[in-house]
């Protein structure tokens, strides 16, 4: 999913609320993990064994559809993420806002955009 719809990062869900997030990076470390834990004869079987739950990042910063791009940026510098998934008041998955969402007004004020 990540590949075919060329983003770096997916929401985790669990009946709508959002449980993780898993990253490219995410799923490289897990491979290599098992790699290095599992004989070569055996890691074909592992790997079809390996879930998003055993590579995802838990648990998970979010904020609200109302969070402002000034706080959404200093939620993500202060939790070291790169995206925030947006959540309602139910916690259900209303969006995700990423740094590259967050530097496009900058540039449209910049006259870059």
């Amino acid at each position: 999913m990540i590949l075919d719809n060329q983003v770096e990062r997916l929401p985790v869900l669990d009946d709508g609320r959002v449980v993780g997030i898993i990253s490219e990076m995410d799923i490289a470390l897990a491979l290599d993990a098992m790699k290095r834990r599992v004989e070569q004869n055996h890691q074909a079987r592992h790997l079809e064994q390996l879930r998003v739950r055993d590579a995802m990042a838990a648990p998970v910063v979010t904020c609200s559809p109302e969070t402002t791009v000034t706080q959404a940026a200093r939620i993500m510098a202060r939790e070291d993420v790169g995206c925030l998934p947006l959540v309602n008041g139910s916690g259900q998955i209303k969006g995700m806002v990423t740094r590259s969402d967050l530097i496009r007004p900058l540039e449209a004020v910049d006259g870059r955009g």
